[in-house]
């Protein structure tokens, strides 16, 4: 792969990770603007998450179809623009409307990055180098969003941030007018436009019902029409004969894939949920800055920075005792933040704590995206990214619905202390039973990485 084929692959796939974690960083400046309540910064949030959910399946399978390459193109200039409407919003609606966009252009870019990053390295333990090192450059970019965020909001506006991600997805497009154009096709089947549209809805009744219930109970009648949506959405996708093409059959026969996949979507949503109720609560409780907020978050990216060095232990230690002790090391990070009393101690209960929960990320990531989308088939690989990518955002958009609404009760536009320990705890709980899932996992043979089991 040639280097600046290799930036630009890695700079559109740390370009989403940019924008989500500088804007979580604006969510309040964003609320005060807008006059957003509390569901309407959980659907700001989790609208691009949503929209990456949904589609990162036909996105996976559009990209071996036609062409990974092009596919990166057309999603770069569909975020772009997403981006410039998000700069110029003036209501939530719209902002939420262009964070879906945003959503769907990442949702282009990702799996066939990911693709392409594969199919390019045959030899295992250099797979596994490139894949932490893409690790490792997308976590640079999770700390550098926040901390540009916090300069802009403090100093400008939220706005900023997302002129910001125009900007740089322009580059990442030029770069990438340099490489050939599409592939040949590899897998020719039709991607089903009623299970794509199954999905979304499946997810967003699903994120609405968490948000509901968190927030009026379990009793709440209105939950039947979100949860018989649900169902009715997964009921038609299961029967959908054309379903297949998202989720070959051979890609959920593949070694590690259920495994790998359930760990991360415990992972991620530590990660997600931990972000944005810890941001929030610093900002609207104890009252610091949208930089020191920044701060706040700043740990867990610059521990992702070793995960590819932590990468380079699983040809020797192996893929399972990284993918366990890295899990419980995060659950533990944010269990000692959940256990604090208010107010939490700054150095020796958020910073320790995001640290502890960044270090377990950095020892777990680059094992379990090898292990989720290394021993699928070759025709397989835009759907095992996109199915990897697809858990990671479906994990942050259950995560931000549920912890939002436990954190904040009732109508209220403000996090509450009692209700920010109960959701921190609660996400601890789900990423230490991502810890039992990792023991599934079974080490790919040194000779055999990449061949279908």
């Amino acid at each position: 792969m040639r280097r600046h084929q290799l930036i630009a692959l890695i700079l559109a796939s740390a370009l989403i990770t940019l924008d989500g974690t500088a804007a979580t960083i604006a969510l309040p400046a964003i609320g005060r603007e807008l006059s957003a309540s509390m569901p309407r910064l959980q659907w700001i949030a989790n609208a691009p998450l949503l929209a990456l959910a949904a589609m990162l399946l036909p996105a996976g399978t559009f990209g071996d179809r036609f062409g990974h390459v092009r596919l990166l193109r057309i999603g770069l200039m569909l975020f772009v623009a997403a981006s410039a409407v998000c700069a110029a919003a003036s209501s939530n609606g719209a902002m939420i409307a262009a964070r879906l966009g945003q959503g769907a252009g990442g949702a282009l870019v990702l799996p066939a990055a990911l693709a392409m990053l594969r199919a390019a390295h045959d030899d295992a333990a250099e797979r596994t180098r490139i894949f932490g090192l893409w690790a490792a450059w997308t976590g640079v970019a999770g700390a550098v969003g926040p901390l540009v965020a916090g300069v802009l909001v403090d100093a400008w506006s939220w706005r900023a941030i997302f002129m910001m991600s125009a900007a740089i997805g322009v580059v990442a497009a030029v770069l990438l007018q340099r490489e050939a154009g599409a592939r040949a096709v590899i897998r020719d089947e039709r991607v089903s436009g009623v299970a794509t549209a199954s999905l979304v809805v499946l997810l967003g009744a699903l994120a609405y019902a968490l948000m509901r219930a968190a927030r009026h109970g379990m009793s709440d009648p209105v939950l039947l029409v979100p949860c018989a949506l649900a169902v009715a959405a997964g009921v038609t996708f299961v029967r959908d004969p054309r379903r297949q093409v998202l989720l070959p059959p051979e890609l959920l026969r593949a070694r590690n894939c259920v495994a790998a996949n359930a760990t991360d979507f415990a992972l991620y949503f530590g990660m997600f949920g931990l972000s944005f109720v810890l941001s929030v609560y610093v900002q609207q409780v104890l009252h610091y800055s949208a930089m020191w907020a920044a701060i706040v978050l700043l740990p867990i990216s610059i521990m992702l920075l070793l995960a590819e060095r932590f990468g380079r232990l699983t040809s020797s230690i192996g893929t399972k005792p990284l993918v366990i002790i890295g899990a419980l090391t995060a659950a533990g990070g944010i269990a000692w933040i959940g256990t604090a009393p208010h107010p939490i101690p700054f150095w020796s209960h958020i910073i320790a704590g995001t640290t502890m929960f960044g270090l377990g990320m950095s020892v777990a990531v680059s094992a379990l995206t090898h292990a989720a989308v290394a021993a699928v088939p070759a025709d397989c690989a835009g759907a095992a990214s996109g199915l990897n990518h697809a858990v990671v955002r479906a994990a942050g958009v259950m995560a931000v619905a549920a912890l939002g609404s436990i954190a904040t009760p009732g109508p209220s536009k403000v996090i509450s202390t009692e209700g920010f320990h109960h959701a921190v705890l609660l996400c601890a709980a789900i990423v230490a039973v991502g810890g039992v899932a990792g023991a599934k996992l079974r080490d790919l043979e040194a000779g055999g990485v990449g061949a279908a089991s």
